[in-house]
């Protein structure tokens, strides 16, 4: 037995299926399909659903009995999930060596093959050096080969601006309505005074299967954490942005392209202040998206006569409204010494409905993992050390078993259980 491919898009493509069987009086199928076959003939397949498909066909003749198999995998293109959070955290992404440690990088079927491909930023500059000395970073894709990754060349355009400098988030949503997976890059800029900041950029898929890159908005800014959601519910995937000063809610047009919405996005319901981390996730568990800040006791720029702008040694969640806004704040616990927040994640329901927070010094010399119960708003330290800072922490599954860790080997941080 032997098939024409054994890989296949399922629902558009066929591929065929070939047998032959010599000095036998009968023949079975079983698997994926069923009944008597001839001994020898083939078959059209057209898989209906991603999975592998057996076929095997056991055959009968006066030397006994003998059998063989042949598999198709069908596959479909991976669905882009409506939250950034959740195409980096809820789509089974492992640990893996990535090629630049503390690269802003996420993943997505951008090849549209059924396989997660990895899009990463690497910086070319250094603040040590002049601003007039900073050169752009490089955007690149990779797909996993031989168990590593390996760039993957020809579908990014090289028309358009240059990479940003200095790249800090990178987010996979579909913000251009086609069902493809794209990515928007919160861009900083040269990381040391006079810190000018810089554009936010946006990397869109096309028909023709080519990537494109252009800026997000013309807004010039500092821009540190982000996160993609529909905001607004105009059925458009929308990014919140903070820059150490404010949280900023950038509205999509539907094609990719954002404009900064004016006034107080948060309603009033926290001060403007030093806000350097964002998630957007359902952290109370009724269908309703949320939105998770993390700030800490330093702030990008002057604030002058502001008291709200020091000293933000806190991360709040703003629980969301049916059509939009917030409802209220829920302030959580801090952790001393461990002001600066980096990343969060939300597991369990119910009792065990938790936030895990990622922290570290004001000198990036610390990683700690810290425990916040929904429920009770009881805190604990699950771990922590003096080995260097990690950008995020994902859900790990392993063996049917959750864990807290990261998507870098070279973090070298052995996951945390989750209880």
């Amino acid at each position: 037995m032997s098939v024409t491919d054994a890989r296949v898009r399922a629902r558009r493509d066929s591929v065929q299926l070939v047998w032959s069987a010599q000095n036998v009086t009968s023949c079975v199928a079983s698997g994926a399909w069923s009944g008597v076959q001839q001994a020898e003939s083939a078959l059209w397949i057209k898989p209906q659903a991603s999975g592998v498909l057996t076929y095997t066909l056991q055959c009968t003749g006066l030397g006994g009995i003998s059998s063989a198999s042949a598999t198709v995998e069908g596959w479909l293109p991976l669905a882009v999930a409506q939250t950034s959070y959740a195409n980096f955290k809820d789509v089974g992404v492992i640990t893996t060596l990535i090629p630049s440690l503390y690269s802003p990088h996420a993943y997505g079927d951008f090849l549209q093959t059924g396989e997660r491909i990895l899009f990463q930023t690497d910086l070319t500059y250094s603040a040590s050096k002049p601003i007039e000395l900073a050169t752009p970073a490089v955007y690149r894709f990779s797909q996993m080969l031989n168990g590593g990754w390996r760039t993957t060349l020809g579908f990014l355009s090289a028309s358009g601006p240059q990479p940003c400098i200095h790249p800090r988030q990178s987010l996979v949503a579909d913000f251009n309505g086609d069902g493809k997976p794209d990515v928007f890059i919160a861009c900083h800029g040269y990381d040391s005074a006079p810190s000018p900041g810089e554009r936010n950029q946006v990397i869109l898929s096309s028909p023709s299967g080519m990537y494109t890159l252009s800026d997000a908005s013309p807004d010039i800014g500092f821009w540190h954490g982000a996160a993609a959601a529909d905001m607004n519910g105009d059925g458009t995937i929308d990014v919140v942005l903070a820059n150490g000063r404010e949280v900023v809610l950038f509205a999509n047009d539907g094609h990719g392209h954002f404009s900064r919405v004016p006034g107080n996005f948060l309603g009033g319901l926290v001060p403007q202040a030093a806000w350097w981390t964002v998630q957007i996730t359902d952290v109370d568990d009724d269908g309703i998206l949320d939105l998770l800040l993390g700030g800490n006791n330093f702030v990008y720029g002057n604030c002058p006569g502001d008291p709200s702008c020091l000293n933000i040694d806190a991360s709040t969640v703003l629980l969301g409204m049916t059509g939009g806004g917030f409802s209220r704040a829920v302030r959580l616990p801090s952790v001393a010494g461990q002001p600066m927040v980096l990343d969060f994640v939300v597991t369990g329901t119910g009792p065990t409905r938790a936030i895990w927070i990622d922290r570290t010094s004001d000198a990036y010399s610390s990683r700690t993992v810290q425990r916040v119960s929904w429920r009770t708003l009881e805190s604990s330290v699950i771990f922590t050390s003096a080995d260097k800072w990690m950008p995020w922490l994902i859900p790990l599954n392993v063996n049917g078993t959750w864990y807290i860790g990261t998507d870098q080997a070279q973090d070298n941080f052995v996951p945390v259980r989750v209880p």
